[in-house]
């Protein structure tokens, strides 16, 4: 049994999956250069959706229903509020598109939803135009995740439970890890380090790190994350949610944006990309039509060629796992990801297949449509 564990970085999968061996009463280490709430690292941000709509595919949806749950536990042992369970929608163009493929794989998994149709989805938001909708998918049990408090929360917790904490530069040599120039001694490495996995593992070429803009709207009383769902239009490229801690009401372009080296490039938003967003939320919300813009940020994804997750052995140095390439979907699944990535490296199994060191199919819609369907 591994009993020494290692866990270089601390976003939502390093945390996570550290939080997990902890909990296995395994001896962990967390290693990481940056604070924990650096502004480079892929899980800085205020707020993440959660949801559960994947299309056909029965693991994602299971592992972030799972993941809702474990956040609830994780909100009552901090005591922090992290999770606003107030919902989330999907406005959907087509009647048999990707809304109703996750409608019916959800249903199979027993989770929560209601089929509206769009003139009954006005009840959930003060302001809403519903000309160019079929149906609305709800998902009651889905909403917004308080981001860094969630990072903050497991940290501390992993803290708590004994966990070491050594911050300073870490070098991949051969089978080893030295910090600070020390080398370190341990049974099993997991490296969860986003957009910096290509430069420490160079044979890693299909990853890539992009840009993409959020942008916060100034908001009116209503449109606070407690009292609207969060919200997905896939059709026209755009998610969002309620106004928290008084941020304004957020809007996201999500389209793949440009190529960026994160030890290189500095971030900068796209005018382009602010200007559809505020198109967009005039167009789905009339009130916002001359909103004023409170904030704009960049944000970056690291992702595959097919928008799966990279969760598997070095296939030189088998003590060694590389998990990464969250393209902003980590948090939705970070507790019960963790469970999964623990429960595979301390049973010697084998992770499901897509999630391999292999050659894979381009997508161009990225997440959104990597889920396919007949």
């Amino acid at each position: 049994m591994k009993e020494n564990i290692i866990v270089v970085g601390c976003g939502i999968f390093g945390l996570s999956t550290a939080f997990k061996f902890l909990q296995a009463k395994k001896k962990v280490t967390l290693i990481d250069p940056l604070p924990i709430l650096d502004s480079l690292k892929s899980s800085s941000g205020e707020s993440r959706n959660i949801r559960f709509s994947h299309a056909n595919d029965q693991f994602y949806s299971r592992l972030s229903w799972e993941a809702a749950k474990e956040w609830k536990k994780i909100e009552k042992i901090t005591n922090k509020k992290l999770f606003y369970d107030s919902g989330i929608v999907w406005f959907a163009a087509e009647d048999n598109g990707w809304e109703r493929h996750s409608e019916k794989t959800i249903k199979m998994l027993n989770i929560p939803y209601q089929h509206l149709s769009p003139k009954d989805a006005m009840e959930l938001y003060p302001s809403l135009h519903i000309d160019d909708l079929r149906f609305v998918l709800h998902e009651p049990h889905g909403g917004i995740l308080a981001a860094k408090k969630c990072l903050l929360a497991l940290f501390n917790l992993c803290l708590d439970l004994g966990c070491d904490y050594i911050t300073g530069k870490d070098e991949f040599i051969s089978d080893d890890i030295y910090v600070n120039n020390k080398k370190i001694e341990f049974d099993t490495a997991v490296w969860a380090i986003g957009p910096w996995i290509k430069h420490v593992f160079p044979f890693i070429d299909m990853i890539k790190v992009t840009m993409q803009d959020v942008v916060f709207f100034e908001s009116p009383d209503g449109w606070e994350a407690e009292k609207i769902p969060a919200f997905n239009d896939i059709k026209n490229g755009f998610y969002g949610c309620g106004s928290l801690d008084g941020m304004g009401v957020k809007l996201g372009y999500d389209v793949k944006g440009q190529e960026f080296d994160i030890t290189l490039n500095e971030r900068t938003h796209s005018e382009s990309s602010v200007n559809h967003c505020r198109k967009y939320i005039g167009h789905r919300f009339p009130v916002f039509k001359k909103a004023k813009i409170n904030l704009i940020k960049t944000c970056q994804y690291t992702m595959t060629p097919d928008a799966n997750w990279i969760i598997a052995p070095h296939p030189e140095y088998p003590r060694h796992w590389i998990i990464g390439a969250g393209s902003a979907h980590g948090f939705k699944h970070g507790p019960a990801l963790g469970q999964y990535v623990t429960d595979l490296i301390l049973n010697k199994e084998d992770p499901d297949p897509k999630f391999a060191l292999m050659e894979r199919q381009e997508r161009p819609g990225g997440w959104r449509d990597l889920y396919q369907y007949e």
